[in-house]
């Protein structure tokens, strides 16, 4: 016999614990990613020479005021809030996706939500986000992120490689 009450009233426990998870990753990821922001902003100083952490990676103080890679710099405070509710909203599109994903799909998510939110954060105190790691071979750097554009990048990796199996599965069934 079935049970009248819905699914979420007979889960386990740990089943209704687990659905926490990204929640918490999520914030984790955010407040760790801000307070290493605000490390970076007491302790070093904008754009002096790195400090070598291991051969490939230093610490530099940078600052992006567009998206990735600095694409989408702009001096005028106009474009900045526009930038800035755009990513909002992008922000907010995924934090819906997430709230409705299940699995690893739901993790994924979190991941990006774990970068996206501090750095929508950062870009709303002062239209910018803060960036500290500097990815280097040598004397030649390739860019300088921080913590959150790694949680965006994983998360970014783990979705494509929860959503690629059904995408061609979908493609090869007729």
């Amino acid at each position: 016999m079935e049970s009248p009450l819905p699914q979420s009233a007979t889960a386990s426990p740990s089943s209704s614990r687990r659905s926490y998870i990204p929640f918490i990753a999520v914030m984790a990821g955010g407040v760790i990613d801000l307070l290493t922001k605000e490390w970076a902003q007491t302790v070093l100083q904008p754009y002096q020479p790195p400090i070598a952490i291991l051969p490939w990676l230093s610490v530099r103080l940078g600052y992006n005021e567009g998206v990735s890679f600095s694409l989408l710099s702009f001096d005028d405070p106009a474009a900045k809030t526009a930038l800035l509710i755009a990513t909002a909203l992008l922000t907010l599109f995924f934090a819906t996706w997430m709230v409705r994903a299940k699995g690893s799909e739901r993790l994924a998510l979190a991941a990006v939500l774990a970068g996206a939110i501090p750095n929508v954060i950062d870009r709303a105190r002062d239209g910018r986000v803060t960036d500290f790691l500097d990815l280097h071979i040598g004397d030649r750097s390739f860019f300088i992120f921080n913590l959150a554009d790694v949680w965006i990048s994983i998360g970014a990796l783990l979705l494509l490689s929860t959503l690629l199996p059904s995408l061609r599965a979908k493609r090869v069934t007729p």
